[in-house]
């Protein structure tokens, strides 16, 4: 993927569910981008044409046998909404991907920003 004087972007599905379960046990937010599918069919301007939207991880958990990570979104206003507890990408395992369903959107982790 790319990098920047800031940033190195990750999109390696395997690296990217390493990388922010190494962030998360250490209790540190990561930055990443997600896709959802966009009613009005705009193209985004990301370096990453498959991001649409970037979210910060906060944590994770275990609900049963599956693995998530908590995340804040700070693209909304709505402050009950961006920090609620049930903003959840779950870890599927068997496809090797993060993905979580949250306002009548299902996020897909398309890369993970890295500080340099």
């Amino acid at each position: 993927m790319g990098k920047s004087n800031f940033l190195t972007v990750v999109g390696r599905p395997q690296f990217i569910n390493n990388e922010v379960i190494n962030f998360a046990k250490r209790g540190l937010p990561v930055l990443i981008g997600t896709h959802y599918n966009s009613e009005d069919g705009r193209i985004p301007k990301n370096a990453n044409r498959a991001t649409r939207h970037f979210m910060v991880v906060v944590g994770m958990g275990m609900e049963g046998d599956n693995l998530y990570f908590r995340f804040y979104d700070p693209g909304t206003s709505k402050e009950l909404s961006a920090t609620s507890e049930d903003n959840k990408l779950v870890v599927n395992r068997q496809q090797g991907s993060i993905q979580g369903f949250y306002q009548n959107h299902t996020y897909p982790i398309t890369e993970i920003l890295k500080l340099n």
